[in-house]
């Protein structure tokens, strides 16, 4: 064979193996590609998916918070309404009903009816305000001789203007029947009442208003 035949030979298999070889690589290029795209695409959409997700539950989160503010809201906006009503109503109707000599005699009365004065071991004092002398009725003052007869002190106040209170002579406590602790006595009963007859149809809560002071307190 001559040189320049076996020179063409070799120069035409270099070619042709330079071209294998670059189809190879171009192949090899392009499912490197390939992968590489659909990996992208793969975390795209793993991605989108998680920021869906995170989209919902930010969603279902602030509408719980926001139902939560709006029932809260709305419970303190009924509180409100009838605690309005309540303390407009009650100071005057408890004032009038401790200005009422007759309501006063029978719940005295009844109090040192009921009240276990033997049980204790401290001598107790019953104070009335200083215009129960003048206001109560003739029977009355019998009655409450009878429990001077058993042994009960009963005194009387410039500075109790209202109502009554019950103490140890040893000063230990103190239990009063005074207007304010009845204001607050009574204003948690009217404020349920008062609450069912402005929103009857309202369900159980899960969060109940703070209710008032209670009264009646030693």
């Amino acid at each position: 064979m001559k040189i320049e035949e076996l020179t063409h030979k070799i120069y035409e298999e270099g070619i042709e193996k330079a071209k294998k070889q670059e189809q190879e690589l171009l192949e090899a290029a392009r499912r490197e590609a390939d992968r590489i795209v659909a990996e992208a695409r793969s975390k795209a959409e793993e991605n989108a998916e998680r920021m869906k997700q995170e989209a919902a539950r930010s969603k279902a989160v602030l509408d719980r918070e926001l139902k939560l503010a709006g029932g809260l809201a709305l419970a303190q906006v009924k509180q409100r309404i009838t605690d309005c009503l309540v303390d407009a109503v009650l100071p005057d109707s408890v004032a009038s009903a401790l200005d009422d000599p007759a309501f006063m005699e029978q719940l005295i009365l009844e109090v040192a009816r009921r009240w276990d004065f033997g049980r204790t071991n401290v001598d107790i004092s019953m104070v009335l305000p200083q215009d129960t002398q003048r206001s109560m009725s003739g029977q009355f003052a019998a009655k409450m001789q009878q429990l001077l007869d058993r042994g009960i002190e009963v005194t009387f106040s410039d500075s109790l203007k209202s109502g009554f209170r019950i103490v140890p002579k040893d000063g230990s406590y103190r239990i009063s029947f005074e207007e304010t602790s009845f204001i607050a006595f009574f204003r948690d009963f009217l404020r349920e009442g008062t609450r069912k007859t402005l929103f009857p149809h309202d369900e159980v809560e899960g969060t109940q208003p703070a209710v008032g002071e209670a009264g009646l307190q030693p």
